[in-house]
Formats: structure tokens, C-alpha cells, sequence
């Protein structure tokens, strides 16, 4: 996968999860980079107990909007 810039003005978020069965635990990661590829915002948290992927997943995504 490649990254391609977005038009002036504009910023690309990206969010992904992983989750750890063992645990339960699923750490979430979010990125926000503008037009030039420089990264204007990022956090990455940990959650305990998320029980399946896709729940991990909706998380991660309402996590960029807090950030974005």
C-alpha cells in the first residue's frame, strides 16, 4: 500500500487496530498527515477487554474523529 497526497488544504487519516486474544486487549492507532506527508497528529492507546475484531475496529474509527 502506497500513501498518496491529498490536495492542499486537505489531510488523510488513517486508523487501524490490533488485537491481542490472549489478553483481550486491542491496541488502537490513529495518524493524521496533511498534503505534504508530514504527520500533523497521531495517538496510539491501549484497550482492555474488546472481545472481537470488529469491535476493535469501531473503536479505532470513533478514536479518529476525536482526533481528526
Amino acid at each position: 500500500m502506497k500513501w498518496n497526497p491529498q490536495n492542499p488544504g486537505l489531510y488523510k487519516v488513517n486508523f487501524d487496530e490490533a488485537l491481542f486474544p490472549h489478553s483481550g486487549d486491542a491496541e488502537l492507532g490513529v495518524i493524521i498527515r496533511d498534503e505534504k506527508c508530514e504527520c500533523r497528529a497521531w495517538r496510539s492507546i491501549r484497550i482492555p477487554h474488546v472481545r472481537n475484531a470488529e469491535l476493535a475496529e469501531a473503536l479505532a474509527a470513533g478514536e479518529h474523529w476525536k482526533h481528526a
